[in-house]
């Protein structure tokens, strides 16, 4: 166990190290000079190009492009962000320090309110299948697939917000501010989970061990709880696991239309005012958490499962 661990961490380096790499490239691709708009218009005309030229130089920005990433690459080893270009002054790490939470909150929410309900309606969809619950499922699945997200929440805005003023437009400034955000955020993950919930479902009902422990006189409710919903759990953990990446970037979206002052907001205004440290912080920590989830979903896996065994 000690030696699968040892090598996924390895692997999960890797990963983070060649996402750096293309962060890196494609920011530094992107037009625009972050010193330009750091000084403002104002500045353009102000300072001259030597004092311009010493901001940059300050910020290592004049560089050749392999030096600027493995100083940063080295400083990031040490849990050294920089400061950020555009709020000069302010370390990365107290930046995105204070998004985090906001964003942890959302997406913990957000992914136990869809395992919460997806899993047993997935189950009992599955058990009672081609009944009433089943094509209601079905079809909310469906749509929970097909529509986009920021369309949703943009519904939700006009209709529970502005029109019936339930939970307010923007901002997570009570409780009620994390309602809509939480909801859209995890319908797309509620529907994906629910339609393989129910398939495994329907499939392991149908192997030989559960027609065997029926015959036997096993109890039906035994029957499901020991071998049709622990087998049934298998794939959807694995699903679990890798939906965390597309929660984790479906809340950039989410958090840019509710205006949620989260690491999603930070990372859009940050791409937007080019504030490379900010950007290749965000990118590198969350990059890091989806490691460290698949990391974790392979070893609940083999705990649910004991026929598997992890060298």
């Amino acid at each position: 166990m000690l030696r699968y661990v040892i090598r996924r961490l390895l692997q999960g380096f890797i990963v983070v190290f060649l996402i750096s790499i293309a962060t890196f490239g494609i920011l530094h691709l992107t037009p625009g000079d972050p010193v330009l708009i750091l000084i403002g218009e104002t500045g353009r005309t102000q300072l001259t190009p030597e004092q311009i030229q010493q901001v940059r130089h300050y910020w290592g920005l004049d560089r050749p492009l392999y030096e600027q990433y493995f100083t940063w690459l080295g400083h990031m080893a040490e849990g050294n962000f920089g400061e950020s270009v555009i709020q000069v002054g302010t370390p990365v790490r107290t930046i995105i320090w204070r998004a985090a939470p906001v964003t942890f909150k959302l997406n913990a929410m957000a992914l136990i309110l869809a395992i919460g309900i997806s899993i047993p309606a997935g189950i009992f969809a599955g058990i009672k299948q081609y009944s009433i619950f089943d094509y209601l499922s079905n079809v909310g699945a469906t749509l929970g697939v097909s529509v986009p997200s920021f369309w949703i929440a943009l519904m939700a805005i006009i209709i529970f917000a502005a029109k019936l003023g339930w939970i307010p437009p923007y901002g997570v400034d009570s409780w009620k501010g994390y309602i809509a955000p939480v909801l859209v955020l995890s319908l797309e993950q509620m529907a994906i989970i629910t339609r393989l919930m129910r398939s495994t479902t329907i499939e392991t009902l149908g192997q030989d061990y559960v027609r065997t422990a029926r015959a036997k006189g096993v109890a039906e409710t035994h029957v499901l709880s020991r071998h049709v919903v622990r087998n049934s759990l298998l794939p959807v953990i694995t699903v679990i696991g890798y939906r965390i990446a597309f929660l984790l970037s479906g809340t950039i979206i989410i958090e840019t239309v509710f205006a949620v002052p989260g690491i999603g907001q930070l990372f859009v205004n940050s791409v937007y005012h080019l504030d490379y440290q900010v950007v290749q912080a965000v990118v590198f920590v969350l990059s890091v958490l989806v490691v460290l989830a698949n990391l974790a979903t392979d070893l609940v896996y083999a705990y649910i499962d004991p026929r598997i065994r992890l060298t």
